[in-house]
């Protein structure tokens, strides 16, 4: 397992960005603000969000296409089916177009209000 991990976070209103982060569960809650959930991304990835963050009342930040609002910070970290790794150059480029695509702006939230 690789110590270091190259990501992608995106955090709710900004810009997804790439990022090298430790490999470890204390990281990834911190980063976060709490226990994480996996949710399936892109085939060889894993969005990581808060477990608790819609009842924490987190801000949202991305609509997946199944229509679930994710909120607060989220990142994406690449899956050998048994731990993760490292996105690749391709897949982090990848990531962050998707992330843009589906990312709640300041002005889609203020249509909710």
């Amino acid at each position: 397992m690789e110590s270091k991990l190259n990501v992608v976070i995106k955090e709710p209103g900004k810009d997804p960005f790439i990022k090298g982060i430790e490999a470890d569960l204390t990281t990834y809650q911190e980063i976060l603000g709490g226990m994480m959930e996996m949710v399936p991304f892109e085939k060889g990835q894993v969005l990581l969000c808060n477990d608790e963050g819609k009842l924490k009342g987190l801000e949202p930040n991305l609509i997946l296409p199944s229509g679930d609002i994710i909120v607060g910070t989220v990142i994406i970290v690449g899956t050998d089916e048994e731990e993760f790794r490292s996105l690749t150059d391709e897949e982090a480029k990848e990531a962050i177009l998707w992330l843009q695509i589906i990312g709640i702006r300041q002005t889609t939230i203020d249509d909710f209000l």
